[in-house]
């Protein structure tokens, strides 16, 4: 699991970001609103066994749920914001990642087909 997980990250060149992205979107969804949407079906569908809730605890649910969806709003905005502006140090997928870190491109242009994609620059 850790081969992998260190593979995945080193795949994709915006990992961080992507973490960042899926967290934003998807952790409130699973943690907040699931479960109070559950939970409310059930109690619809429960007449005859349907608990005891008082409007205080209704209302305790509706902010829980407008919290986790101003969360999701502007957690996944931020996130695709910071994308965005970093957008152009990742590169295109399958680019030539390795501008700046030589005073060459060497390292792909000895790749079958990249020669023309990235050239030997002098150094």
């Amino acid at each position: 699991m850790l081969v992998s997980v260190w593979l995945l990250a080193n795949l994709v060149p915006f990992f961080g970001d992507a973490v960042d992205l899926l967290g934003s979107t998807l952790t409130p969804l699973s943690s907040w609103v699931l479960p109070i949407a559950m939970f409310a079906r059930w109690y619809y569908d429960a007449v005859e066994e349907r608990p005891q809730v008082s409007a205080a605890e209704w209302a305790v649910m509706l902010c829980e749920l407008l919290i986790a969806l101003g969360l999701m709003i502007l957690g996944t905005y931020s996130s695709v914001q910071t994308l965005r502006e970093h957008w152009h140090t990742y590169g295109y997928p399958f680019a030539c990642h390795c501008e700046g870190m030589w005073n060459t491109c060497a390292c792909s242009s000895d790749h079958v087909g990249m020669a023309d994609v990235c050239p030997v620059q002098g150094g």
